[in-house]
């Protein structure tokens, strides 16, 4: 048995891990069957022109299944609600909100964070990410701090909530 917030804080860990430092891909060939390590990068899906909308793509549907593991994707869908599940209503424990901090801080504050709106982007969760961060701008109780106005200036300036793209297909 394991307590409910336990459980999200290791899959906010987990997720996060996936994240900046990737999972295992097994990548199909008819050649050769090769592990690719592939967490958040620039250009994950090695597209041809960031000005192009993702609709415009037209194997975008082959580049993310070839490039975006499925555990990415989860952990790029899913980090933020994991995240506010586990957080107890009498407070985090001091080192797991130590852990989850530091890594938050490498994802958030870090080049990494673009990427992650990059995958969300290519993979339909836009929408998602702008409620998460718009949630963690409102909130006195996540460990997320982020000004409001940095949140909704970014997404006013690059995309409308719900839309499948960040500037072309990079944010």
């Amino acid at each position: 048995w394991m307590e409910t917030t336990e459980g999200h804080r290791i899959l906010t860990s987990g997720c996060l891990g996936v994240m900046l430092h990737g999972t295992r891909l097994r990548q199909k060939s008819t050649q050769r069957r090769a592990d690719v390590t592939l967490g958040l990068r620039f250009n994950i899906c090695s597209l041809p022109d960031s000005h192009l909308r993702n609709d415009q793509v037209e194997d975008l549907d082959q580049r993310i299944a070839n490039c975006i593991s499925p555990e990415l994707r989860y952990g790029t869908h899913y980090w933020a609600g994991h995240l506010q599940a586990s957080l107890s209503r009498s407070g985090e424990e001091e080192r797991s909100e130590s852990t989850l901090s530091t890594k938050l801080d490498a994802l958030l504050r870090t080049e990494k964070s673009l990427f992650w709106l990059e995958v969300t982007s290519l993979t339909g969760g836009l929408d998602v990410a702008w409620r998460d961060l718009l949630g963690f701008s409102m909130s006195n109780t996540s460990p997320v701090r982020m000004p409001r106005r940095l949140v909704v200036g970014t997404f006013s300036s690059t995309s409308a909530p719900g839309a499948r793209t960040v500037h072309g297909n990079h944010p």
